[in-house]
């Protein structure tokens, strides 16, 4: 035998629903936000200097003594590195090494927004007669592509003295990540690396130094485009219809659903696209048709 309910019991089971209704939408919408991130890559691009240069170029700034830059095929870190070196007491060259080629060319994605760099290499040196002097440096910058302004908030790893690098190949990473001037961020931009490498005698006449450098990495973050978002919806199939359709008789219902329902699912599906600009989501959030439920009536 059914029973039938009483108005007020109608009434609660409506609030009831509408409360339901409410709360899922929120917890909709709650991890439509907890769970969402940048789409954030991250590239490694190295530099191995095995069997060539790879188009890399040295250019010399000064050299006060005698200098020599080539491919050293006789050493490396295991084999084959880029090498300074300068002869004569205090003697001193400047000069890097560089190569020109856009961020997609070192592996970022095409269409991201470059972030930060940041750079290590591998070095050997050799100080003959003496210690090597004060200024035996090394270092890495990234200039724009005409190879005339940096392009990075500071230098992506500061000139360091190598000069006791002398018993063993040695990593350098002393600095952190620096950030990508505007301008410059833009994937299919052209920029030029530069390893810069300082070879400086001590004071010696018969002193020499050398500076084997090898294993240039860059650590390139990114963003994709338009900093788009991964969101994680968990969606929860629970009856948010309320029975007032099936008495017809409460005043906010609407095609078997309270007013207040259809408000609150809509208000959640645009709160889920506004936090996801992946069309196809938000098409298919949108469109969803409404769940299906009937409630009981006892």
């Amino acid at each position: 035998m059914k029973t039938v309910k009483s108005s007020r019991e109608r009434s609660r089971a409506v609030k009831g629903s509408e409360k339901r209704s409410g709360i899922i939408c929120f917890l909709l919408f709650l991890t439509s936000i907890c769970c969402s991130s940048p789409l954030v890559g991250q590239t490694v691009y190295a530099e191995p200097w095995t069997s060539s240069v790879d188009g890399w170029a040295y250019t010399q700034t000064s050299c006060n003594g005698t200098c020599m830059d080539e491919l050293l095929t006789s050493d490396g870190n295991p084999a084959d590195s880029v090498h300074d070196s300068v002869s004569g007491r205090n003697k001193a060259e400047v000069g890097y090494w560089s190569k020109a080629m856009t961020w997609e060319a070192m592996g970022v994605s095409a269409g991201d927004t470059v972030n930060t760099v940041d750079g290590q290499w591998d070095d050997f040196s050799v100080c003959t007669a003496v210690a090597c002097g004060s200024s035996h440096q090394a270092g890495i910058q990234i200039y724009d592509s005409g190879n005339t302004a940096e392009i990075t908030a500071s230098a992506v790893e500061a000139l360091l003295n190598v000069s006791g690098d002398t018993s063993a190949w040695t990593t350098h990473n002393p600095t952190g990540a620096v950030a990508v001037n505007s301008g410059y961020q833009t994937s299919s931009t052209s920029v030029t690396v530069r390893f810069n490498v300082n070879p400086n005698c001590g004071n010696n006449a018969s002193a020499a130094a050398e500076i084997r450098g090898d294993n240039l990495k860059l650590t390139i973050t990114s963003t994709a485009p338009g900093g788009r978002k991964r969101v994680i919806v968990t969606y929860l199939e629970l009856p948010l219809r309320t029975p007032c359709a099936r008495f017809g008789s409460h005043p906010h219902t609407h095609g078997g659903y309270s007013a207040r329902d259809q408000n609150r699912r809509s208000f959640a599906r645009q709160a889920i696209c506004k936090f996801e600009n992946r069309r196809t989501l938000c098409q298919t959030l949108t469109q969803q048709k409404s769940i299906r439920g009937r409630a009981s009536s006892g």
